[in-house]
């Protein structure tokens, strides 16, 4: 039988900021209902106080499927709050399944409010009483009531205090049944639909395959290792980016003469610029709009003080540094459940949550000039003297804090990191799908990747090439495997400091796909199978070099992209239409639904060759860390971090060596014979990028 569960509960830390482990782990934090139904039955509600059901014992003994959305958070309630508060049989993980996972796997959205209308369900979420469950579910405003110490009326403050008391009480309280019994009703009555609305959701999804079902139950243990975060040196670099901001602070009050009280102060900022500095504004004042104004060789020095001070003060976020503080688990100073598995539905990749560690800080110091700053904030210095320092040394500290906050994070007493990532897998990746031998073949000798593609841009030896024209064909591989043209080649080229002409960006295009005609020719096969699929739904049309196709067919309203490795990935609602092109042409081609990257909107997506060929390039380089993640299990590397490209173990001090891990992540799959594959790394105590 299938078991559907959904818990609403009630704790003092905020989930989305602190995150699920100190959340189920706070003293305050209950349950106040479960609902569940066994496969078409009736949806039961328990509450607060009641016996565990028996039938849900006899599912649990017997093995019966659970299903819930977003497992994960169901299971961290059962098995770290009911099975010790309540005395609940522990819900066996290898038998709980996430309705979340089978969304994703097929390209819809995760939240159950936009699941439901994507799969175009009769049942809907109650978002009425998704509001009155969140009103229960956080702590109670005084004022909602009267003071339970001595039934004064309450303050705005979230604890327990009212003016009666003089501020005395300190007690957290939340609603209770008793205070308002119709709102529990609601938030029952919402539990109960949540579970309708998933049943349903349930019966139009697939289940993971076995392959990806293992790498889920996986991911789960990765997840539950967590991160170790070193906390007395990000509570050190805070104080630091504190006093940077207040030392910033009292000098625009200076610059300005206190017309301007803070950085911030963006309305009284423009205002001194226009009226005292005499600056015309037609932008506004975010980060790109201060560098443009002040590329203006004319500016009034004071304005330009003044700009320069607010430009300084945009670097001194503590976004991440914060994060870390409140997501990190009180008791081991852990960050758990990090990566979501299959986040990245379009390729099946996971995605960051909480503090996204696939989008941490560049980092540009050396490591051991990193390791000196983190001395200089754990020394007994005052925190002016450490800025000082630090500032003298390496330059603005709070651009040298945020190169260092890769590295707060830190291996536990006696283990190391061993770090290891692919070398250029897109690259290589794209190239076996499109059987570009020539491109394989750099890789399976010298590996002079960007000196390839600069030979083929500059018609000249790859052994004359020079430095400057290594980083013309860096910006060229990175930026034009995927279709991407003159504007892609100028966006890639700021990132690595590139300036050269349109007309040379045009040109350089031109002669890199004259010189890749596979990967080119793979663009428009990728296109053309996809539009043949969608225009003869039930027949398998084929793209990419023998060995290493993949395989589109239309299956109801999904549009499915068999990968060499076997895995499918998946675009819902695909239709022909007339779309304008990235580069600005109008042409037929695929469009789907998915939910967009940018405004999270259950939206229309248009398609290219390139962007199908991205999608698989990326999904096929998952399959590649998917499988090594197996591997370095098997092997004793247990897996904290990984991301794209990069996996970070951490292990014993005398186990392992980044040549044996980088040999286990270069074993080649039965499905990718003849994909070159390299990998290199480091270890230590702290993270890095080298």
């Amino acid at each position: 039988m299938k078991l559907h569960i959904d818990f609403e509960t009630r704790s003092d830390v905020d989930l989305t900021k602190q995150g699920l482990e100190n959340y189920v782990n706070s003293t305050l934090f209950d349950v106040m209902c479960m609902a569940y139904c066994f496969d078409d039955g009736p949806i039961e509600i328990w509450k607060f106080g009641d016996p565990f059901p028996f039938d849900l014992q006899v599912a649990i003994e017997d093995g019966d499927t659970i299903l819930a959305h977003n497992a994960a958070f169901e299971l961290a309630v059962w098995n770290t709050v009911c099975t010790k508060k309540y005395g609940w049989p522990k819900l066996p993980i290898e038998k709980t399944f996430c309705n979340m996972v089978m969304g994703y796997g097929m390209g819809l959205p995760g939240k159950l409010e936009k699941l439901s209308p994507a799969l175009g369900l009769k049942a809907e979420k109650d978002m009425k009483g998704g509001r009155i469950m969140l009103q229960l579910s956080q702590p109670r405003k005084v004022n909602e009531g009267q003071c339970k110490i001595c039934g004064g009326s309450g303050t705005e403050d979230l604890y327990h205090a009212c003016e009666a008391c003089n501020g005395s009480g300190d007690e957290i309280i939340f609603w209770e049944y008793k205070d308002a019994p119709e709102k529990f009703e609601a938030m029952y009555s919402y539990c109960k639909q949540d579970v309708e609305v998933e049943r349903q959701a349930e019966k139009r999804m697939l289940m993971l395959t076995p392959k990806e079902r293992k790498l889920w139950l996986l991911d789960q243990v990765i997840n539950e290792r967590g991160i170790l975060i070193d906390i007395n040196s990000v509570n050190k670099a805070i104080e630091i980016i504190n006093y940077e901001k207040q030392r910033l602070n009292d000098e625009m009050k200076v610059v300005t003469n206190n017309a301007v009280a803070t950085y911030n102060s963006l309305a009284d900022l423009k205002n001194w610029l226009e009226i005292i500095c005499d600056v015309k504004l037609p932008e506004g004042l975010a980060k790109g709009d201060v560098s443009n104004i002040l590329r203006r060789k004319d500016l009034n020095p004071k304005a330009r003080q003044a700009l320069l001070i607010r430009q300084e003060a945009s670097k001194s976020s503590t976004a991440k540094l914060n994060a870390m503080i409140l997501q990190a688990s009180q008791k081991d100073f852990r960050i758990r459940r990090a990566f979501q598995y299959y986040g990245a539905y379009s390729t099946g990749r996971w995605a960051g949550r909480g503090i996204q560690f696939q989008n941490l800080p560049r980092q540009y110091l050396k490591f051991e000039n990193i390791l000196d700053i983190i001395d200089i904030l754990n020394s007994s210095k005052t925190v002016a003297q450490k800025r000082d320092h630090i500032d003298m040394m390496y330059g603005q500290p709070t651009n040298c804090i945020s190169e260092c906050i890769r590295s707060f994070i830190i291996a536990a007493p006696g283990h190391k990191f061993i770090d290891c990532d692919w070398n250029s897998i897109e690259a290589r990746m794209l190239a076996w799908l499109a059987g570009e031998e020539s491109v394989l073949n750099i890789f399976r000798t010298h590996g002079k990747i960007y000196e390839h593609a600069a030979s083929k841009v500059y018609n000249v030896d790859i052994g004359k090439v020079t430095k400057d024209q290594r980083q013309i064909g860096k910006v060229a591989v990175l930026a034009l495997g995927y279709g991407g043209g003159k504007s892609a080649f100028q966006s890639m080229a700021t990132v690595y400091g590139v300036k050269i002409p349109d007309k040379q960006a045009e040109e350089i295009k031109s002669s890199w796909r004259s010189g890749h005609t596979n990967i080119v020719r793979y663009w428009a096969d990728l296109e053309n199978a996809a539009m043949d699929a969608v225009r003869f739904p039930g027949r398998v049309f084929e793209a990419g070099a023998k060995g290493r196709q993949v395989k589109y067919k239309v299956v109801g309203s999904f549009l499915w992209c068999q990968l060499p490795s076997g895995r499918a990935i998946s675009y819902p609602y695909p239709k022909l239409e007339m779309v304008t092109t990235p580069w600005g042409a109008e042409k037929e081609g695929v469009t789907y639904m998915a939910e967009d990257a940018n405004t999270r909107k259950w939206e229309l997506q248009k398609t290219y060759g390139g962007f199908f060929a991205e999608n698989i390039t990326q999904a096929c380089s998952r399959d590649i860390l998917a499988e090594a993640l197996f591997r370095l299990e098997d092997k004793g590397y247990k897996t904290v971090i990984h991301v794209h490209d990069e996996i970070v173990c951490e292990v014993p001090t005398n186990f392992g060596s980044v040549e044996e891990m980088a040999k286990i992540m270069c074993e080649i799959p039965s499905w990718a014979t003849g994909l070159p594959l390299a990998a290199e790394g480091w270890e230590g105590t702290r993270f890095r990028k080298d």
